[in-house]
């Protein structure tokens, strides 16, 4: 059963059991309020009633004989005093009927109708009508009867089932609105629920960019704002393991052409230096290229064997001496600077930086070393760095041939490479940036290029210092 309906008959059942308790409590407070009025009024009626009987029996047993009894006069008061809606009946004190203004009621012993001799009432219906009986000792003389008045009270059982009508006539009129209003009600709850359904399908689908419209600030607003909120989480997290998927087979592809590359060759040199005759020059010029393709793979098998260690190695952060390792990085590329030739000036005042001091030193080791495979011979390579605002900038500036911008956000990939065969020319495997990269993201540091074709590249890492103890 779909939420509305549910919200429907919930809000039926209340509304019928409120009408219902409602008109019962209405209707039995009023009954009773007119019914103790009725009572009373017939009481005072009962009182009179009496009064004028002894007055009666006062006047006319006074002057008859001796021998008059109060039953003999029975029969006159009861015609004297009986009207169309109250009635007069007297018994005797051994509970006879001895005369009759409830012509109805004739045949009816005392038992039945009058339950005690002391003044009481009691309410009693007879041919479908309803009737106050009142009964009270007439005492006169040392004699008494038992003094009944019979009072018509059905025209308030009659107002009790005209209200009871009247209820029932209301509770529909108001069934019928309550019906209209609560479905107008349960159409605007769920309705939001629907759109959200409806979305919900439409994501697991595969629809991840649809969102729901939020319509409202209230619980199901915000119910509709968060589930944006997680959709659009979703949506990102799936465009990220998309990437992370493509990412993983470029690498695949990479790793496979890199690999098929020197290995078709060396194999092609072997075969050929097997199947000609000794030739020291042939044999020499295809060892040395045996060589050069398997130095090419060894280059490449440690670079993706530093890019695995960096990522599974767990850092051990402490403030090192950014001079000490600017000087150490530079010391260990000092070799390959010196044959082409180019100058490493650094500059900058020494500060204490939050770093594993061996994996930061990697990655510095790596930036130089590209900034030396890209400047030509006999060019000044700048390496400085400063602090401010609570930040170390690291920047390493080249003389070389400069970055395109559109392979600006991608340099950091592993085996991506701007010019390929330059790069297989120097022994570059594409894995430098890739390591710089990773081991960055370990210290929650930042880098940025910055390079213009011709004119050199600028590569700046930023560190956080508040992580200095």
């Amino acid at each position: 059963m779909k939420l509305k309906w549910k919200i429907y008959f919930l809000c039926l059942l209340i509304y019928i059991v409120s009408i219902i308790v409602t008109a019962v409590v209405v209707t039995s407070s009023s009954y009773n309020s007119m019914i103790k009025k009725e009572i009373q009024r017939n009481l005072n009626a009962q009182a009179s009633i009496k009064k004028s009987s002894l007055l009666y029996l006062l006047t006319n047993m006074k002057d008859s004989n001796s021998s008059a009894r109060l039953e003999d006069y029975s029969q006159a008061l009861v015609d004297m005093f009986t009207t169309k809606n109250v009635y007069l009946q007297i018994y005797s004190p051994q509970g006879e009927l001895i005369a009759d203004g409830f012509y109805l009621g004739q045949g009816k012993s005392k038992v039945d109708i009058v339950e005690t001799s002391s003044r009481d009432y009691i309410l009693k219906t007879i041919d479908k009508k309803h009737y106050l009986f009142i009964n009270e000792r007439l005492e006169y003389g040392g004699d008494y009867v038992i003094l009944t008045t019979v009072n018509d009270v059905s025209q308030i059982q009659e107002q009790k089932s005209n209200m009871y009508l009247s209820f029932l006539r209301a509770s529909l009129i108001g069934l019928v609105i309550m019906s209209l209003l609560v479905i107008m009600l349960g159409q605007f709850i769920t309705n939001p629920l629907e759109r959200l359904i409806t979305t919900s399908k439409k994501i697991s689908q595969g629809n991840y960019s649809h969102r729901v419209p939020v319509q409202s600030h209230d619980e199901i607003g915000m119910l509709s704002l968060q589930f944006n909120t997680m959709a659009e989480e979703i949506e990102n997290k799936i465009k990220e393991l998309e990437r992370e998927a493509q990412n993983k087979q470029e690498f695949i592809d990479n790793l496979t052409h890199e690999l098929r590359t020197p290995l078709t060759s060396i194999i092609g040199y072997s075969e050929l230096l097997l199947a000609i005759k000794y030739d020291e020059k042939k044999f020499t010029t295809g060892l040395d290229f045996i060589n050069s393709e398997g130095k090419r793979i060894l280059n490449m098998v440690n670079g993706l064997m530093d890019l695995i260690l960096s990522r599974m190695e767990s850092l051990n952060i402490s403030p090192a001496s950014v001079k000490e390792i600017i000087s150490s990085a530079c010391e260990r590329v000092a070799l390959k600077a010196n044959e082409k030739l180019i100058e490493i000036k650094i500059e900058g005042d020494d500060f204490p930086i939050p770093v594993d001091e061996t994996l930061f030193t990697m990655a510095i080791i790596n930036l130089l070393d590209n900034a030396i495979k890209a400047s030509p011979a006999e060019s000044t390579i700048k390496v400085y760095y400063s602090q401010s605002n609570n930040m170390a900038n690291i920047t390493i500036n080249d003389q070389g041939c400069g970055i395109p911008q559109e392979h600006l956000h991608k340099i950091t990939e592993p085996f991506y490479r701007v010019d390929k065969s330059r790069s297989r020319q120097q022994g570059g495997a594409g894995l430098g940036l890739a390591l710089v990269k990773t081991i960055l993201d370990a210290h929650h540091a930042s880098i940025a290029f910055y390079s213009e074709p011709g004119k050199g590249t600028s590569v700046t890492i930023s560190i956080n210092l508040e992580d200095v103890k």
